[in-house]
């Protein structure tokens, strides 16, 4: 059962590092944060569009029925930490979303498809 969690968490890795999310069925979706752009004083476009994109997790409706969540990120920096809303919505720089790909998976953790 571990190697099976372990080769899930190494599915995701790869592809958030490859800039593309995973949609885990019936539990949520991995993806990036959308690129926060300021453009006060800069106009150098390889400095302004070098920002950091953070893993977020994107909890389904179906896997927490009858709890009142809200979609948002937390953030931890120097003066404070909180949450900020996580929209999709007009934002530059989607990230593809693929689905959970259960042979990949399996051949992480060198089982058959059916065995995982």
């Amino acid at each position: 059962m571990r190697v099976i969690w372990n080769s899930l968490g190494l599915y995701i890795n790869r592809n958030l590092r490859m800039g593309r999310g995973v949609n885990v069925p019936k539990f949520g979706i991995f993806t990036l944060s959308p690129p926060e752009v300021v453009l006060k004083g800069v106009t150098n476009e390889s400095n302004r569009d070098k920002k950091p994109r953070n893993p977020v997790f994107l909890i389904q409706k179906d896997f927490v029925k009858g709890l009142n969540l809200k979609t948002a990120i937390f953030y931890h920096q120097e003066f404070g930490m909180g949450l900020r809303p996580y929209s999709t919505f007009a934002q530059n720089g989607d990230v593809p979303i693929t689905k959970m790909n259960i042979a990949e998976i399996s051949s992480y953790a060198n089982m058959t498809k059916d065995a995982t």
